[in-house]
């Protein structure tokens, strides 16, 4: 099969206003011209003390956003950890780099962008960019 590889780097932590680490610069090499690029991203970050319910219905409001405007998302998935309810994973997947660097220049992605401070614990940002190495999609 073939396969992407991807360097990432990115600071430790995350202490401005935006999280320009939540789009980590990468490299990619490309093994065959044919295969279906698609971007998986997994970010995780904790809500600040406080304001967990205020971070949920803002993280909701931006993946209605990302449904509505990016027919690029093939999936942007919002979870909260069983073990620490603060803590909010998405789980993205763009069907080309074109349609992940458009999803980062969003009015909605700048405007959670504006607020992530706010929102988010920025020690806690994790972000990963995955390569596919196999599996499947149900339709």
């Amino acid at each position: 099969m073939p396969y992407l590889t991807t360097t990432i780097r990115s600071p430790a932590r995350c202490t401005g206003p935006a999280p320009l680490l939540y789009y980590p610069p990468t490299t990619l090499n490309v093994r065959d011209a044919r295969e279906v690029r698609m971007i998986t991203v997994i970010f995780r970050a904790k809500a600040q003390p406080g304001k967990e319910e205020e971070t949920l219905e803002r993280v909701r409001k931006m993946g209605e956003a990302v449904e509505a405007q990016e027919p690029g998302a093939l999936a942007y998935l919002i979870h909260r950890s069983a073990e620490d309810p603060s803590e909010i994973v998405f789980f993205e997947v763009y069907k080309d780099d074109a349609a992940f660097q458009a999803h980062a220049q969003t009015p909605h992605m700048g405007e959670l962008r504006e607020k992530f401070a706010e929102l988010f614990d920025g020690s806690t940002v994790k972000v990963d960019r995955l390569e596919r190495v196999g599996g499947f999609v149900r339709a």
